[in-house]
């Protein structure tokens, strides 16, 4: 995909976005960088789109965990349960 050329992160070590699990300021760091990205809100639907990305890792400024819940949030709404 296009906007992927243009992700922030293109240039920097994929490490960074993978930190290990509990590391809270290393996922800050990597929440930052995404949301100085200019592709960030793309890089954001596509990892809500794709539940394997809740497996680990920083996407869109947003970690797996967020992901889930948003994911589990928007299936309750389109479900009338929320």
């Amino acid at each position: 995909m296009a906007w992927q050329d243009e992700a922030k992160c293109a240039d920097m070590d994929p490490d960074l976005f993978y930190p290990d699990k509990g590391s809270v300021k290393a996922t800050e760091i990597a929440a930052a960088l995404c949301r100085g990205c200019t592709v960030q809100e793309p890089c954001f639907r596509e990892a809500l789109a794709t539940p394997q990305c809740d497996d680990h890792g920083v996407r869109g400024g947003t970690t797996a965990k967020q992901r889930s819940h948003m994911r589990r949030r928007i299936g309750e709404r389109l479900a009338g349960v929320a």
